[in-house]
């Protein structure tokens, strides 16, 4: 019915490519002090208004309390988000038939777990960030931090050594085999404060999201894997040279008392995760190859793997006659 933003954009990182089909239904509304963000989007705005969030924020709850609004949901809108999270479950049965690789969404299922309430939990770009984003439940008082829209890779573990200094709790660090390189030095860093952080490494033997693309679209990879190009150094010693406690992950079997060895204390840690190179990002928005060669994106509706045709339109159709 309505999508307000407050202080971001409806850039592609939250539409998709597909302009015309993001939310074509709804009124959309901007708040942002930054006025040419109300212009500058793919997508434009029905309403855009030039505020400081802060202060509209203020003046918004003011509003609620002075005209006594309260938050009433209706039932038939839970009846349908209840039949949604039933009918398309996140952990899926397909996760646990590979018993020689860890499934990265249930490793994040796992680690929300254990996770406290206190630990601060920091993710990168990738097949880390949307297996987070979708798998991991955040407990009251944890403080989550992550990266994926921006997609720069090396951030997650100088991200990990601020975030723990700056609030003197335990930190959670996940991160991929390709990012983890890209900052390495942080490891010394780590190892020198002994800082309480706990650093995953999910290893699908290079980039997962390069791999995918170049397998739809080009039928060959170049930077991607180590035949490739790309390699991965041996984690077992790339810790021990920086005086780090070393520990794996081999399969889902594992996972439990895995992740347990590794936040039963606050010693530095760095546990590698093993991803089969095969698995991708489930759900995902995807493009496809016309006839005359140009890309085209489907809404956000429709992600793969695809669904029959007729149940995407009854999705998207739920509240036609209400």
């Amino acid at each position: 019915d309505c999508i307000i933003g407050f202080a971001l954009g409806l850039n592609t990182s939250k539409t998709g490519f597909n302009f015309s089909g993001f939310a074509p239904k709804a009124k959309k509304i901007l708040v942002d002090i930054d006025e040419g963000q109300l212009h500058a989007q793919p997508v434009k705005p029905d309403i855009g208004i030039h505020a400081d969030v802060r202060i509209f924020l203020q003046a918004l709850l003011r509003k609620i309390k002075a005209e006594g609004l309260k938050f009433n949901p209706s039932p038939r809108w839970l009846e349908a988000c209840a039949s949604l999270k039933e009918r398309y479950p996140i952990i899926t049965e397909d996760y646990f038939r590979d018993t020689d690789h860890v499934n990265s969404y249930v490793f994040m299922d796992r680690l929300s777990d254990q996770a406290l309430a206190r630990d601060i939990v920091v993710a990168g770009n990738g097949i880390d960030a949307a297996s987070y984003w979708q798998a991991f439940k955040v407990k009251r008082g944890q403080r989550c931090m992550i990266n994926g829209n921006w997609g720069s890779m090396g951030w997650d573990l100088p991200a990990a050594v601020g975030a723990c200094i700056g609030s003197n709790r335990r930190t959670i660090c996940v991160t991929g085999d390709g990012s983890s390189q890209w900052n390495v030095q942080e490891l010394l860093t780590i190892k020198h404060y002994n800082l309480p952080i706990k650093i995953f490494i999910l290893n699908n033997q290079g980039y997962t999201n390069i791999r995918m693309t170049q397998s739809a679209f080009f039928g060959r990879f170049v930077g991607a894997d180590k035949a490739s190009g790309v390699s991965n150094p041996d984690f077992s010693y790339l810790a021990s040279a920086y005086g780090l406690r070393y520990s794996s992950i081999q399969n889902n079997a594992e996972l439990e008392k895995g992740i347990k060895g590794v936040l039963a204390d606050d010693v530095a840690t760095l546990c590698e995760v093993n991803i089969s190179v095969e698995q991708g990002i489930s759900p995902k928005a995807s493009s496809f190859k016309r006839d005359d060669g140009v890309l085209e994106s489907r809404p956000l509706e429709d992600m793969s793997p695809f669904l029959p045709r007729q149940e995407i339109w009854d999705n998207m159709h739920i509240f036609d006659e209400d």
